[in-house]
């Protein structure tokens, strides 16, 4: 008779958030070049676990389902690179204005700049499938 392996197979689930630019509350920009890495286990991970910021986030917390399936202003791409005829990597998208801008690994970083213009707190990945939200004042994360 064959044996059989009855050994369980899991699978552990690693979200890497890399942080964007960020003004402390003298004015100064830093970075933290290291991802957060938040590991859900085998498990999977709860609504706990995955809005573990958000709890600690007012601003995070105020967003509305309207506010995240807001309408963008340039649903074609980053505003500023649209118009200068540029590239970008990822795009974010403004949910108090409706904002696109590029994300912090492309090389004009327009959705950061934005912040630091309008102060406008909450962006979200403007990504097909994506579904997280960042907090630029409490350098918070959530998805919806």
């Amino acid at each position: 008779p064959a044996k059989t392996n009855t050994a369980a197979t899991t699978t552990t689930v690693v979200l890497i958030l890399i942080r964007p630019l960020l003004r402390n509350t003298k004015g100064a920009v830093h970075r933290s070049d290291a991802p957060t890495r938040i590991s859900l286990g085998s498990r999977g991970a709860s609504a706990r676990d995955i809005n573990h910021d958000m709890k600690q986030c007012a601003h995070l917390q105020s967003v509305t389902p309207q506010q995240f399936n807001r309408k963008a202003n340039t649903p074609n791409g980053c505003q500023e690179c649209l118009a200068m005829g540029d590239r970008w990597v990822h795009l974010r998208l403004c949910l108090e204005c409706g904002h696109v801008g590029c994300c912090d690994s492309s090389k004009n970083k327009h959705a950061t700049k934005h912040y630091g213009t309008a102060h406008h707190p909450v962006i979200r990945s403007f990504e097909p499938g994506e579904r997280w939200l960042w907090c630029y004042v409490d350098e918070s994360t959530s998805e919806m």
